[in-house]
């Protein structure tokens, strides 16, 4: 599987939603279950991946007002980029 796409729910004012998907180590992309208000333009939600995985995005709160938003990072020393608390391995680029 190159794409996943998965059920959403959203409102008249949403621009852009993703949802709750499930994959395997194969996938180039995650995205997962998000919670947003009619304000918000775009939003990130919890993903969990293996080490094939390249990129991460990881749970994110806010209020209407908020355009952007960074979250507290962990990572280990193989990691390049992080946004918001995830967890991985050393094996993560």
């Amino acid at each position: 599987m190159k794409w996943l796409t998965a059920p959403v729910s959203t409102d008249s004012e949403m621009k852009w939603l993703t949802a709750p998907v499930s994959t395997d180590s194969k996938m180039k992309r995650l995205t997962a279950s998000v919670s947003t208000d009619s304000k918000m333009k775009r939003l990130t939600a919890p993903v969990s991946t293996d080490s094939k995985m390249k990129r991460l995005t990881a749970p994110v709160s806010t209020d209407s007002e908020m355009k952007w938003l960074t979250a507290a990072v962990s990572t280990d020393s193989k990691m390049k980029r992080l946004t918001a608390p995830v967890s991985t391995d050393s094996e993560m680029k």
